[in-house]
């Protein structure tokens, strides 16, 4: 908590207590049942010691204020941990990771950048189920490519429904033996080849990529598996986007300084804009590098605006 204080805790507001506080930059609330704070020895040292209710519950006004101070890293280091974690994952030292934030703004490119860079290469050395799928659909896929690394994007009806949900549950579970099963009346046949049974041990790695936030998974699924959120602030992706500027302007073939005009126009109408992500910049380099448009700020304003 960052600058809580309470001069009137009484015997009405013994401890256990909701509170709203202010947590780093967020305002947040909840059942508050200990409070730590910096007090003064008789000696003058000044140490930390959780309050009791003999503290705080006095006749006397007191005052307590507990400052807690969360890590925060930038947007860039980030994604520096998330490619360490793709290589756990292709390591086979963990056997999943959730990757969660906004489209757009490069995760699933970090993701294969990452696995190209191990020469995997999507059908010989990973699969990739991307889109829509039904729980059904999904607990196929992953028998049928069992004991592979399974790169699932884009894929967020699985967290739809209960049955989609414990189907994933087994997949990213880190326990050694992990049983899926599916429990239907459907009974397969001896004789079919294709045959998909209703339980097998999957033995595979996953990389689930999320356009949700990190709040809207399951907790059950983030208990069981490598987690990044990638949510990101207005100022966060404006960096990534300037971080990844060069690239970009390689990419469309223009010059870092018509690139940094093209960034330039879109700082300068953010407040205007619906969402801003790396296609945001993309369409905007494509209409200044549009040499016979003379207005090419004002076109360029006009797409930010109404796309």
């Amino acid at each position: 908590m960052e600058g809580y204080s309470d001069s009137t805790m009484s015997e009405q507001n013994r401890l256990p207590k909701n509170l709203t506080f202010q947590r780093s930059g967020q305002t947040l609330s909840g059942l508050v049942t200990r409070i730590s704070a910096e007090v003064a020895l008789p000696d003058g040292r000044r140490v930390f010691k959780t309050l009791s209710e003999e503290d705080l519950c006095t006749s006397e006004p007191s005052q307590a204020t507990v400052n807690v101070t969360t890590p925060r890293w930038s947007i860039n280091q980030k994604f520096d941990f998330m490619a360490n974690l793709i290589h756990m994952v292709i390591d086979e030292v963990t056997c999943s990771l959730i990757i969660t934030g906004s489209g757009g703004l490069g995760k699933t490119s970090s993701v294969m950048k990452a696995l190209k860079s191990a020469s995997l290469m999507e059908g010989d050395g990973f699969v990739l189920l991307k889109g829509y799928s039904t729980p059904r659909g999904f607990y196929e896929f992953l028998y049928r490519n069992n004991g592979k690394l399974i790169v699932v994007d884009d894929c967020d009806s699985v967290f739809d429904t209960e049955t989609g949900v414990n189907i994933l549950k087994g997949a990213l579970d880190s326990f050694d033996a992990r049983t899926i099963c599916w429990q239907s009346r459907e009974t397969s046949r001896d004789n079919d080849e294709d045959a998909v049974p209703n339980k097998f041990e999957f033995t595979g790695r996953v990389i689930f990529i999320s356009n949700r936030t990190q709040e809207d998974v399951p907790q059950a699924l983030r208990s069981r598996s490598m987690n990044i959120d990638l949510t990101m602030s207005i100022a966060e992706r404006l960096d990534r986007i300037a971080f990844l500027l060069p690239n970009i302007a390689s990419r469309e073939g223009v010059t870092m300084s018509q690139a940094q005009e093209a960034y330039d126009v879109i700082v300068e109408n953010q407040s205007l804009i619906r969402d801003i992500n790396i296609r945001t910049m993309v369409m905007t380099l494509r209409v200044r590098k549009t040499a016979h448009i003379d207005s090419w700020k004002d076109l360029a304003v006009f797409q930010l605006i109404n796309n």
